[in-house]
């Protein structure tokens, strides 16, 4: 993937920008589509008082119980998928 350079941020890109936020869209899918860095978008949306969701990650069952893992044990911590 090539690097992103700096670019300004249009009126159109700012326009996107908010109408992402408005829908509940994720930051990931907003920097994704505006095609610029999660911070570089994080960074304008908290210029403008716009805000993104926070992640929510979906409990993978391949994973156990979450009840029965220990928070911090490196024993638990999985190295593959």
């Amino acid at each position: 993937m090539p690097r992103i350079s700096n670019r300004s941020w249009t009126p159109h890109d700012l326009e996107r920008l908010k109408q992402f936020a408005a829908s509940g869209a994720s930051l990931m899918r907003a920097s994704v589509a505006l095609k610029r860095t999660r911070k570089s978008v994080y960074a304008r949306a908290n210029q403008l008082g716009l805000s993104f969701p926070k992640l929510r990650i979906k409990d993978d069952p391949r994973r156990g119980d979450p009840s029965e893992r220990i928070s911090g044990d490196s024993a638990s911590v999985r190295t593959e998928l």
